[in-house]
């Protein structure tokens, strides 16, 4: 399993807990957090994808009060530029993620992950992030059959935010693009067909509904059979 890693410096300072009231942190040196980035390998998915080798994760900070304190767009400048935080009996929230988290867009997923983790003097505090498909994947696959009898066939999904079209008459051609879409538990389909005499055929609709990340959706079409 690859793992990436960085190490954030911590100071001292006195750091408010809560708006009404003040924790003082009592100055005692430097700590350090060690950190590393892991696919989740989780079993009981319905599909599992993992992020490609070249892919930037950004890493951001939040104190208790779910404030930023501190960000870099790829973690590994960390090596060279440590980021300070304060050291106390208190607990931040590290959050990595890869990607743009958008409604719906082609080959861009978007993998997330978060744990909390707490700075003390002197120590190395070693935290494990584990980042996952935080979207849904969803592919088109139309058999021979429809391919030769059909000189249109244009596949729309939506998750009511989005939309993708899988389209063999497009330039360039998406039948084959791998689409992602944020989750809204529900996706629409519709499907647009053309015979090569011209002839336009009622369109198909449907939705899927209960969907969850990481899962994946590839809506397979046939002559005679529907999937």
């Amino acid at each position: 399993m690859k793992r990436l890693y960085f190490i954030l410096a911590s100071a001292l300072v006195i750091f408010s807990v809560f708006s009404c009231r003040k924790t003082d942190i009592q100055e005692e040196g430097f700590g350090y957090l060690y950190v590393s980035l892991e696919k989740d390998e989780s079993e009981d998915l319905v599909f599992k994808s993992e992020p490609s080798e070249d892919q930037i994760f950004s890493l951001t900070v939040y104190n208790p009060l779910d404030q930023q304190v501190g960000h870099v767009d790829d973690y590994r400048e960390l090596g060279q530029n440590p980021m300070t935080l304060p050291a106390g009996n208190f607990s931040y929230k590290a959050v990595a993620s890869s990607g743009n988290n958008g409604a719906a867009a082609f080959g861009e997923p978007f993998y997330t992950g978060s744990t909390d983790f707490q700075i003390s003097n002197a120590q190395v505090t070693n935290v494990n992030i584990s980042c996952s498909l935080a979207n849904v994947k969803v592919t088109a696959s139309f058999s021979d059959e429809i391919k030769k009898a059909f000189s249109e066939y244009v596949l729309t999904v939506s998750n009511g935010l989005g939309e993708l079209v899988f389209s063999n008459i497009s330039d360039p051609v998406t039948t084959d693009e791998e689409g992602y879409f944020s989750v809204t538990d529900t996706l629409f389909w519709s499907l647009h067909l053309k015979n090569t005499d011209g002839a336009v055929y009622k369109t198909l609709e449907g939705k899927c509904a209960g969907v969850k990340p990481r899962q994946h959706y590839n809506f397979q079409f046939s002559l005679g059979k529907e999937d």
